[in-house]
């Protein structure tokens, strides 16, 4: 099983803690890699550790957590927001947000969409793979399915 690192930003000490413990109990797949409780301690943790995911607030005293995404543009990084505001679900979406948990935080859930997200991750990483495995190698050919199991045909006779 692989170990994705992931950064928790929140504003509460409680609530950073709880996720901690959470995510030790029920994702024994995932890293903790660091914390922060503002913006500016956020963007610079992020752009250090550069992590696979992310659990972030969205209200915070000194801004709120579309800042930290502004601010940290990473296409390798999963947002997973963890807020007591339900009236900003829309707004994560349109970030890309893999999901979107409500506090009191579930567990279970929160194990869900950990799941979902390194999930996805590991989609993206073999995709990547096979693309590079591609890229070496002198292929003329493709498989393709069809009704009776799958055939081989040259790439130059696919329009």
């Amino acid at each position: 099983m692989s170990t994705y690192s992931i950064v928790i930003v929140d504003d509460e000490l409680d609530a950073i803690t709880t996720l901690e413990k959470f995510l030790g109990k029920y994702c024994p797949n995932v890293e903790i890699v660091g914390t922060a409780d503002c913006v500016e301690a956020a963007v610079k943790l992020l752009n250090e550790v550069e992590p696979d995911l992310l659990l972030l607030d969205i209200r915070m005293p000194d801004c709120s957590g579309f800042n930290v995404l502004k601010q940290y543009n990473s296409t390798k990084t999963k947002t997973i927001f963890a807020t007591s505001y339900d009236a900003f679900a829309i707004d994560a979406f349109k970030v890309r947000a893999i999901d979107y948990l409500l506090k009191p935080i579930n567990p279970l859930q929160l194990r869900e969409s950990i799941n979902n997200a390194t999930e996805q991750i590991r989609m993206k990483n073999a995709l990547k793979e096979l693309n590079e495995i591609l890229q070496q190698q002198q292929v003329d050919r493709i498989a393709l399915p069809a009704q009776d199991g799958k055939f081989l045909t040259a790439i130059n006779d696919i329009i």
